[in-house]
């Protein structure tokens, strides 16, 4: 600015003052414009910042994903490989076995036929000397003689000596057997293998899964002679495939014979099917005391039947429900000891059609039995002491670790791990290392309070030091747990577990693994019905394929069975869903997630349920006040269409009240696949809950307009 000097050319003191005041005005101003345009930058580069940050932390979970699904995959190709390489060499060793035995067999008949020649001379030679007491020939002789010809097969096709001349059919000798019969104490008597037959319903009957052996009546035993008789009559086969594969009826359901006490086993047992309607036992006997004439026929059922056993999972019928030899294909179904069970919820992976498809255990068949010192049966159990043992007990194996000593060390390992976690503020890790310290404290507490050492959860024949690791143990402690809360157990948790583990012996035979069934167990198709674990381990309940609905966008066939994600098996009444969101949260595609029904104890509700971010594929639910929950009687109405898989699902006013004091609204929900979203409107409406047809472009509209934030994937120690 210009300095004044004034009239006499001296600074004045008015003038000084003026011009730093000016000064300092321009100078801080200047600031201000600086400060504005620093902040004005900052915040673009600070929000560009939060962007990649969530950016990489999302893809740092799909590496992550990435990375377990890569090791999974070769996981599985090492397992297939060996597979491949033992199966080439049992069917190098089987057929070099099988052409042995029709080299034997072509000598044999080449042998055979010389005989006969020599026979068939002689017998000329001598017709050819006169007798005196001979008579003239009848040409219907001549006739005959010259039909035969010499290797001694008549024009019909059959031998002279007997029944026709076939080759011995190929049949691997180390082929599985299809189930396994056991006495009434639950020991194994035998296998029943396959059958080399024509018979359709034979070929039917050997595609249906096995869900259990086939168990004697008290007092009947089968010898040699009896189990010989599954390979040579058909019907004897075919009473015990469908004790294995059917459905144990209800005392007020059992036929005639079985309500008598006639038949060899111990349970009516039967098919689903109209003609498919006679037990085992009936078919035994060849009885048609079920009123089944079609069951002895040729014609095979034409009713769509599948197969829903966890292990083996079949293809879906026809839409018109043929059959064919060719339809029960199983379609990569994982071992129940691999499966990610969804289980120990209520209900089954099956339809309600199958809902007796396991025999419960209860006081009523169980095998348990002991002498007031130790278990006499069943045979997993014979020799086990009934009272806790410790190393100074008799029955302890030296090879056996002591268990406390080899639990602490982990546990105080992990002590240290969250602690040093705690101090440096990686919140991140609290969880995951918190839910090891508490695994370990609740295995403490197990060992110290059970009535019994692990050591004694079946017979030392079975018994492996892998089950004493730290997880396995852990989760022989929470099942156990869990199964105290079954309200439908008339034994104890413990005497259910032995039992199962008897179940699974018998039916995994050679290949049971003690320490992968026990950690596996929250995947066991046999739990009782609960509706407490299906939060932590998603069994899935079913319910019945609905009827033909009356508009046609709504028809649908069958579901899909398995998780793409996970695995697991899942049911009817669970809709995989892609995207879900409300008025304060969101779910994307990178969660695995479901709405699964649980009408428990007047509660009636979808329950949203996830999977979390873990190695151990755990299913729960967010903790609040993340809640995707829908309860059945909050539901207005449900607003649809033809074009799109998302609909809009419309809640009473008022319902459900969000933190920050207001409704949480309407919840939107795109599912999976648009069949998904056709049975989840089929069975609202069955419940009673109207829906409202619109346009497509009305849901878009209406999701477009909810732009609430996304909620994350979880891990499971954050998940309820």
């Amino acid at each position: 600015m210009p300095f004044d000097p004034g009239d006499d050319s001296r600074t004045v003191t008015q003038d000084e003052e003026h011009y730093w005041q000016s000064l300092r005005q321009v100078q801080e101003q200047d600031d201000e414009n600086l400060d504005a345009s620093y902040l004005n930058n900052a915040k673009y580069y600070m929000a560009r910042l939060t962007e990649l940050n969530l950016e990489k932390n999302e893809l740092e979970r799909r590496a992550l994903e990435v990375h377990r699904a890569i090791t999974r995959e070769h996981k599985h190709l090492e397992e297939l490989n060996d597979r491949f390489q033992n199966t080439r060499k049992d069917m190098k060793i089987q057929r070099e076995h099988h052409q042995m035995q029709l080299a034997a067999w072509f000598e044999e008949q080449r042998r055979k036929e010389n005989d006969e020649r020599v026979s068939i001379a002689a017998a000329a030679l001598a017709g050819a000397a006169p007798r005196r007491d001979s008579g003239p020939v009848e040409p219907s002789h001549l006739s005959k003689v010259a039909s035969a010809g010499l290797n001694g097969i008549n024009t019909n096709g059959e031998h002279r000596n007997g029944a026709a001349v076939t080759i011995p059919s190929h049949v691997r000798p180390n082929q599985p057997a299809l189930t396994m019969i056991i006495d009434a104490l639950g020991l194994t008597v035998g296998p029943v293998n396959r059958i080399v037959s024509s018979n359709r319903i034979v070929i039917y009957l050997s595609s249906l899964p096995q869900k259990r052996p086939v168990q004697l009546r008290d007092g009947v035993s089968f010898g040699q002679d009896d189990m010989r008789a599954f390979e040579e009559a058909e019907d004897k086969w075919k009473g015990a495939i469908i004790q294995a594969t059917g459905l144990v009826r209800k005392q007020s359901q059992q036929c005639t014979q079985c309500a008598s006490g006639r038949g060899p086993f111990a349970q009516c047992i039967g098919l689903d099917m109209p003609e498919f309607q006679a037990c085992g036992n009936c078919v035994w006997q060849s009885s048609n005391c079920c009123d089944v004439p079609s069951l002895i026929s040729q014609t095979p059922p034409t009713r769509k039947f599948k197969a829903l056993n966890a292990q083996d999972v079949y293809n879906e019928r026809a839409a018109n429900g043929s059959f064919t030899n060719d339809t029960a294909t199983p379609v990569g179904g994982q071992s129940r000891s691999g499966s990610r069970d969804k289980s120990f919820a209520e209900g089954s992976t099956a339809t309600d059609e199958t809902d007796e498809d396991m025999t419960p255990i209860t006081k009523a068949n169980l095998l348990l039995k002991h002498d007031g010192k130790f278990f006499t049966h069943p045979e997993c159990m014979a020799g086990v002491p009934l009272n806790k043992i410790d190393r100074t007990h008799e029955y302890w194996d030296p090879a056996w670790p002591d268990i406390v000593p080899m639990i602490e060390p982990t546990l105080q390992s992990w002590r240290d791990k969250l602690q040093t976690a705690l101090e440096k503020g990686q919140t991140s890790m609290k969880f995951q290392l918190g839910r090891q310290v508490n695994r370990g404290e609740t295995i403490l507490k197990f060992l110290s309070d059970a009535d019994f050492c692990p050591y004694q959860l079946v017979g030392k024949k079975y018994m492996m030091t892998r089950l004493v690791s730290y997880d396995t143990i852990f989760r022989l402690a929470d099942t156990l747990r869990t199964l105290e809360g079954f309200k439908t157990l008339d034994i104890t948790p413990l005497e259910w577990f032995r039992q199962r583990l008897q179940e699974l012996i018998i039916l995994d035979g050679p290949d049971f693994n003690l320490a992968k069934t026990v950690h596996d167990f929250y995947h066991d198709s046999n739990a009782p019905p609960t509706s407490e674990f299906a939060r932590q381990s998603k069994k899935l309940m079913t319910a019945k394929i609905p009827g033909k609905p009356k508009d046609q966008d709504l028809s649908f066939d069958g579901f899909t069975d398995t998780d793409d994600y996970s695995g697991d098996h899942i049911g009817q009444h669970d809709w995989a869903l892609n995207r879900i969101k409300s008025r304060l949260n969101s779910v994307s595609t990178g969660v695995t997630q479901y709405w699964h029904w649980i009408p428990d104890n007047g509660e009636q509700i979808f329950e949203h349920q996830v999977l979390a971010e873990s190695d151990t594929l755990t299913w729960g639910i967010y903790a609040k006040p993340v809640n995707f929950h829908l309860e059945l009687e909050h539901i207005q109405e449900l607003k649809w269409a033809t074009d799109t898989s998302k609909v809009i699902v419309v809640c009473k006013d008022g319902v459900v009240i969000s933190p920050d004091g207001e409704p949480r609204g309407d919840l939107l929900a795109e599912f999976k696949r648009d069949r998904t979203k056709r049975r989840f409107l089929v069975f609202c409406r069955k419940k009673g809950i109207e829906l409202i047809k619109v346009e497509a472009d009305v849901i878009q509209k209406a999701w477009d307009a909810y732009d609430s934030p996304d909620v994350p994937a979880m891990p499971d120690s954050e998940i309820e």
